[in-house]
Formats: C-alpha cells, sequence, structure tokens
C-alpha cells in the first residue's frame, strides 16, 4: 500500500553551499516506510549552471561532451547536478564526492561511502521531461520513476496495440475520448517505472510488464512483470504539475509518499 502525504510538498531552498538540508530535522529525512520524491524545475537553476558543472564527476563530463545542442547540454548539468545536491543530503556526504556505478542497462547505483565496491543501500530513480526533473529515493528497496507530459499522439493506438496488454487495449478503448490520452500516458509512465526499478529500462518490450487496476479515477494500481511473476509491484500515479504524469513503481509493501520540492534562494 501506498500512503501519499496528507499535507502536501514541502519545499526546501537551495543554499550557495549546495547543503540546504545538513540541520536539526535531517534525521527526519530518511525512513525506511517513506519514499520521497523530489521535483526540479530546472529553469530556476540556469544561474547555477557552472557551480553545477563543478560538481560532475569526470565520466559524467566525458558523457556531457557528446551532446550536440547546448540545451541538451545545460539540461545535463542541471539535472545532474540538482540530482548530486538532493543525494548529498541522504548521504551526508559533499555533493562532488558522491561516486556511481551503473548495472548492466545503464542503472546507476551509488556507490558506499566507505567502501566504494560495495553499493550502497539507498536507492534512487530519476526522469525528466522538458525542464521538469524528478527524483525518487528509498532507502532498502528498489524504486523507479517516470514522467511525461500529456498530450495528444496521433499514433496512439498503434503504440498500444506494441506495448500493452490485451486487458490494458481493452479498457484504453472503452474509456471516453477525453480521459484516453491521459490513461494512456499513466500506463506508459507505470510500465517504464517498472522496467527502471528493475533496472532494465526499455531494454523489454513494455508489453511485459501489465498494469491492474480498478478504474481509470484510481490513482494506485499493481502491476506485474511477466519475466518475474513472482515479483508483485505497487503503482502510485501523481500530477507534478499541470498537464504532467508521473508514475512510481516499488515492490509490494506498505510506504508513505512524501513530496519535496527543490527550490532556489534568489
Amino acid at each position: 500500500m501506498l500512503v501519499c502525504n496528507p499535507l502536501g510538498i514541502k519545499t526546501f531552498p537551495i543554499l550557495d553551499d549546495h547543503f540546504p538540508f545538513l540541520n536539526d530535522d535531517f534525521a527526519s529525512f530518511v525512513s525506511q516506510e517513506c519514499v520521497d520524491i523530489w521535483s526540479v524545475s530546472l529553469n530556476d537553476f540556469r544561474h547555477q549552471f557552472v557551480a553545477f558543472h563543478d560538481l560532475l564527476s569526470a565520466e559524467e563530463r566525458t558523457r556531457l561532451a557528446q551532446f550536440l545542442f547546448a540545451r541538451h547540454r545545460e539540461r545535463y548539468v542541471l539535472e545532474h547536478g540538482t540530482r548530486r545536491i538532493v543525494l548529498a543530503a541522504y548521504l551526508r556526504e559533499k555533493p562532488a564526492t558522491i561516486e556511481f556505478s551503473y548495472g548492466p542497462f545503464g542503472k546507476p547505483e551509488i556507490k558506499h561511502a566507505s567502501d566504494r565496491s560495495t553499493p550502497c543501500a539507498l536507492s534512487f530513480s530519476n526522469a525528466g521531461t522538458e525542464d521538469l526533473a524528478l527524483i525518487a529515493i528509498k532507502p532498502g528497496a528498489s524504486v523507479g520513476i517516470d514522467v511525461e507530459r500529456v498530450r495528444q499522439l496521433a499514433e496512439l493506438n498503434e503504440i498500444a496495440a506494441r506495448c500493452f496488454s490485451k486487458r490494458e487495449r481493452r479498457l484504453l478503448a472503452d474509456l471516453a475520448f477525453e480521459k484516453r490520452t491521459t490513461y494512456f500516458f499513466f500506463l506508459w509512465t507505470a510500465k517504464e517505472a517498472v522496467l527502471k526499478a528493475t533496472g532494465e529500462g526499455i531494454t523489454r518490450n513494455l508489453e511485459n510488464v501489465e498494469v491492474i487496476m480498478e478504474s481509470d479515477d484510481c490513482d494506485s494500481a499493481h502491476a506485474i512483470d511477466r519475466c518475474d511473476p513472482h515479483t508483485k509491484w505497487l503503482i502510485q500515479r501523481f500530477f507534478p504539475r499541470p498537464g504532467y504524469i508521473a508514475s512510481i513503481a516499488l515492490r509490494e509493501g506498505s510506504y508513505a509518499v512524501r513530496h519535496r520540492q527543490l527550490v532556489t534562494s534568489q
């Protein structure tokens, strides 16, 4: 079961020293019973581009150099910089010193600070579209997150035929036209969130993950991965800003969802 935070979004300003959270209330951040979802409006941090660039590792800078367009380089720096700052609060480590390892399909994991050969128990997943970046953080359990801008797709039915199960396509077809697009993107983000949690991403067909929910109005659902039918996944959808839909995925259990927002102090 996933329980959303009834208090809504809590905001945290980023300070000049990049340590906005290291205070007496820090203990309330890390909780085995909670999954934290951070939202970041990257455009608000464009003035921090140089400072964020300095936080990147040599490996990240090599990847950065491969982007052809300036807007893609800017987004990469802002997204990775804010991710390091948020993770640093949980790890009590300087943002620039965090090291990552990567799974066979590219999923990043945090290396343990005291033993870089050992993965850290803190799991995270990130997603983004346009200037919106989301980071999901869960101690001790895999988590996946995905987000999309809800928009009309001329090829919606063709994509559904390739990526959705018969049951999912039937429910999609039965919906009123004005609900169909939102439900399509919910299914899409839910499937991607599961595959991000497993570390595979979209290397497998999304049809392998089936999302089961009672109705299109529910904010929670379950998912089954046909390649691992014994593992059940909990799905929670939410709307990080008007016109956008996102989903998080965790293995079955009882969790509270806490929504956080990183904001600039300027």
